[in-house]
């Protein structure tokens, strides 16, 4: 499991993920997939810590969504060598700590800028709400070798209000972004990836220019999930 935070000792942790998930069970239970008292509790809540899990592998398909296993890779490919040469390179570079630091940085940015909660960085801080942002599948996604690629994260998120213990807004979704027009500002790099990148062209990439595209489409998912959240906090 990976996580985008540093590592907490079991005492400092409140709520834990195992109550989290225990509030998730019962309200499910009662009622469906989707909570959201935000309206009623955001202007009680002013600061939140912020959690992001990612618990699976990294998923490659070059012929749409791939439930096979991870970095399976499927669909016309020219040459054998040449799949397995991208297969590697993806199973270095496609990291889940990455997705999880990019999307803990996303969310904590954005909420910050757009909400009235001040973000807690250290979880053994006072904080009076935790966000909590469970990740299944994610990776890239294709037609074909040679056409658009599409970043992908399945996302379950969940916000309690600790005072309460209180599960105050869940949210689950698959975020979706096509990898173009992307800056690559990593490790002295300066430069623009081509409009709509395939996978031929995302192999053309040094190692530290695909990161550079993964992290930015990393930290742009946990941004869309903030914009979920203030509009359903309206």
């Amino acid at each position: 499991m990976n996580r985008g935070q540093m590592p907490q000792s079991a005492a400092s942790r409140w709520p834990t993920r195992l109550a989290i998930m225990a509030l998730l069970s019962v309200a499910s239970g009662l009622m469906g997939c989707r909570t959201n008292y935000l309206p009623e509790y955001m202007p009680k809540m002013q600061t939140a810590l912020v959690q992001v899990y990612v618990d699976g592998s990294p998923w490659v398909s070059f012929g749409g969504m791939n439930n096979d296993g991870p970095i399976g890779l499927i669909g016309s490919i020219a040459s054998a060598s040449k799949a397995a040469d991208i297969e590697r390179r993806l199973m270095t570079v496609l990291r889940g700590e990455d997705v999880a630091l990019g999307m803990a940085q996303g969310f904590q940015e954005q909420l910050q800028l757009s909400s009235t909660l001040n973000v807690v960085v250290d979880p053994k801080a006072e904080y009076d709400s935790v966000i909590e942002i469970s990740v299944g599948r994610f990776g890239l996604e294709s037609a074909t070798i040679d056409t658009p690629i599409y970043f992908f994260v399945d996302a379950d998120v969940a916000m309690v209000y600790r005072p309460e213990n209180k599960l105050v807004w869940e949210y689950s979704t698959t975020i979706r972004q096509s990898l173009h027009d992307k800056m690559l500002i990593s490790g002295g790099i300066f430069s623009i990836a081509s409009a709509s990148m395939n996978f031929s062209a995302l192999d053309a990439l040094s190692d530290d220019e695909m990161r550079a595209v993964l992290e930015s489409l990393a930290v742009a998912t946990g941004q869309q999930l903030v914009y979920q959240m203030n509009r359903d906090a309206r």
